[in-house]
C-alpha cells in the first residue's frame, strides 16, 4: 500500500510515493495527466465525459456517424495530450420514449467506432451512480419524490451545462435560450409542470440561478482565485489593475482597468467581459476572504441580482 505526494514548481509538476512505513521516494517529473483542481479538471473528471446528440428515428444512422466522428476527435485529442482513452469503459445507449425505443430497428449490429474498437449500444448504462435504461424508466414520476427528482437534475444535467462554462462565458442569445430551455425542462420534470406553465417561481423556490447567472458565478469565483494568486500567469497578464495586484491585509482587491477595443470580436473576448463582470461586483464581495466565503456570498449576490 502507498499514497502519492505531489509538488508544483516553476519547472513542472513532480510526483513521489510514500510507502506504508512512511518512507518517501525521490521526486520525479510528471508530464502527463491533469492535477485535481486545475482549470481542465475543475468541473468534471476525464472519465465522466459524455457526448449527446438528438435525432429523429429515421436519422439514427446519420446520428451514429456523427457520434463516430466526435468519438474519433476525442481519441485523437487524448493521444496528442498523452492520455489513454479506456474504450472498455466506454458505453453507448439510445434514449427515448417507449414508443421511440419500441419503433427502433434491431440494434444488435449497431455500434460506435473508436479507432479500431467497437462500442456496442447497451440497453442500460450507469451515469454518476444512476442506472439509466433506454426508456428512462427511472425518471417516471410515480417512482420518485421531489427531493430525488431535484437531485437527478442536479447530478445529471448541471455538470453538462457547467462544463467549460468559462470558455463560452459570453454566449449568444440563441445558444443561451437553448440552455435555458434545457434547465426549464428539468424544473418542469421536478414539479410536474405543463409546458405552458411559467417556471420562474419554481426556479426561485429551488434557489437556482439561470444559466447566464451560473456562468457569472463560476467566472467570478475563477477571477477571485486568479487575482488572489496571480496564477496562471498567462491569464493574469491580460488584466490591468489600478493598484497593486496583491494588496496588503485589509485592502480591497482592486478593480481592473478596462482595455480599449475596436472590434466586436475583442468586445466578446473573455478578458473584456470578465473585466466588466469583476468591476460590477461590490467591493465588499471582491474583498471577501477566504475563498469559500467568497463563493457563498457570490452565489447569494448573483441570485438576488436576478430576482430584484
Amino acid at each position: 500500500m502507498h499514497r502519492e505526494n505531489f509538488i508544483d514548481d516553476a519547472i513542472g509538476r513532480q510526483q513521489a510515493v510514500i510507502s506504508d512505513n512512511n518512507q518517501l521516494s525521490s521526486y520525479l517529473p510528471l508530464n502527463t495527466g491533469f492535477p485535481q483542481g486545475s482549470v481542465l479538471a475543475h468541473l468534471i473528471y476525464v472519465d465522466d465525459l459524455q457526448i449527446h446528440s438528438r435525432c429523429h428515428l429515421e436519422e439514427l444512422d446519420s446520428c451514429s456517424v456523427r457520434m463516430n466522428a466526435n468519438a474519433e476527435r476525442i481519441k485523437c485529442w487524448a493521444e496528442q495530450n498523452n492520455l489513454k482513452l479506456n474504450v472498455l469503459k466506454t458505453k453507448a445507449i439510445v434514449l427515448g420514449s417507449s414508443c421511440y425505443i419500441n419503433a427502433l430497428p434491431t440494434i444488435a449490429y449497431t455500434f460506435i467506432n473508436i479507432g479500431r474498437a467497437q462500442v456496442d449500444f447497451e440497453s442500460s448504462v450507469r451515469s454518476l451512480g444512476v442506472v439509466l435504461d433506454s426508456k428512462l424508466t427511472c425518471f417516471f414520476r410515480k417512482s420518485t419524490n421531489l427531493r430525488l427528482r431535484k437531485h437527478l437534475v442536479q447530478v445529471l444535467l448541471f455538470p453538462i451545462i457547467d462544463y467549460c462554462s468559462l470558455v463560452y462565458f459570453n454566449l449568444t442569445q440563441e445558444l443561451e435560450t437553448k440552455l435555458l430551455r434545457l434547465v426549464n425542462a428539468g424544473i418542469r420534470y421536478i414539479y410536474g409542470l405543463k409546458r405552458d406553465e411559467h417556471v420562474t417561481p419554481y426556479r426561485r423556490e429551488l434557489q437556482w440561478l439561470i444559466t447566464a447567472g451560473r456562468r457569472n458565478y463560476f467566472t467570478a469565483c475563477f477571477l477571485r482565485k486568479l487575482f488572489n494568486t496571480g496564477k496562471p500567469s498567462y491569464l493574469i497578464a491580460y488584466f490591468n489593475f489600478h493598484v497593486a495586484l496583491c494588496p496588503v491585509r485589509g485592502d480591497v482587491i482592486p478593480q481592473v482597468k478596462p482595455l480599449s477595443f475596436s472590434s466586436e470580436t475583442l468586445r466578446n473576448s473573455f478578458h473584456i467581459n470578465a473585466t466588466y463582470l469583476w468591476n460590477s461586483l461590490p467591493s465588499q464581495l471582491r474583498n471577501t476572504i477566504p475563498i469559500n466565503h467568497f463563493k457563498s456570498e457570490a452565489i447569494i449576490y448573483c441570485f438576488n441580482l436576478e430576482n430584484t
